[in-house]
């Protein structure tokens, strides 16, 4: 074999060599740069669903304390002081009112006695208090009187004996959670959307994303169940012809699930 030859076969063993080195560097940097997107999203998405967690038990501290002052009177006060207690969170602009239901049927709050008008007993956020025995946050739903997005929190109350006599409900506004969601972001970029356990979006980067069922979104609806089982994660969908990088986390409180989505041209650009 000549020296040209060798010098050929030399020169294809090393461009090999390189080639392979190449391909594992890539491999490496693309491996680490994955692990450190996923650290960096759980990271985003894990914050904010404990900031949301921490705000709605914050809300919810009126109703616990006056179904503790409740307890503490055997459930047996009088209406006019009732009517005080109710009046507990009127200075928080995001809580629209407490009201108190009881199991002979009264039901007050703040402003009006509608005993007699409306049975607290059959409505659902006293239902689910009653039975859960702790405090309970319901599902969001539009106010009948303002048309606001709200969630109510009701805390139950007993007597000294351990009978059961009442639930405190706290409405909260969450007109909040139009912030909270522009905060679900990779360095700027991404949508951002909060939605409850049934896959109803309430808050979303997005406006036109509220209010809408979560199995219509191509990117999300596949993997919802999967994403309100497992609790948190992180996963790539493909949403209208492009991959998108997602990672979920789920409010405790609430089991709201806090979701990220970015568009994967923009996380791995490096």
């Amino acid at each position: 074999m000549g020296i040209k030859q060798k010098f050929f076969m030399l020169s294809g063993l090393i461009g090999a060599i390189m080639a392979i080195v190449s391909c594992i560097g890539y491999y490496t940097a693309y491996s680490n740069l994955e692990d450190s997107v996923e650290k960096e999203l759980m990271a985003t998405v894990e914050t904010q669903g404990e900031a949301l967690d921490g705000w709605l038990r914050e809300k919810a501290v009126p109703a616990v304390s006056a179904a503790n002052l409740m307890a503490s009177f055997n459930g047996d006060i009088t209406t006019n002081d009732i009517q005080k207690m109710m009046a507990l969170a009127s200075s928080d602009k995001e809580i629209m009112g407490l009201t108190n239901g009881n199991e002979s049927g009264a039901f007050m709050d703040a402003k009006a006695d509608n005993t007699g008008k409306v049975d607290p007993r059959g409505r659902g956020w006293y239902k689910d208090a009653k039975a859960a025995g702790k405090l309970i946050f319901t599902d969001a739903y539009n106010d009948a009187t303002t048309g606001k997005l709200v969630v109510s929190a009701a805390m139950p109350y007993k007597d000294q004996t351990g009978n059961f006599r009442g639930a405190i409900c706290d409405d909260i506004t969450l007109d909040t959670l139009k912030e909270r969601v522009k905060a679900v972001t990779y360095r700027g970029a991404g949508t951002g959307f909060i939605i409850e356990k049934s896959g109803k979006i309430i808050a979303s980067t997005n406006d036109s994303d509220v209010m809408t069922d979560v199995k219509d979104n191509d990117g999300m609806g596949r993997h919802f169940q999967e994403m309100v089982q497992k609790g948190k994660g992180f996963f790539l969908s493909e949403h209208s012809g492009n991959t998108v990088v997602m990672a979920y986390t789920t409010v405790p409180s609430t089991n709201w699930v806090v979701v990220i989505g970015v568009d994967s041209a923009i996380v791995f650009a490096a």
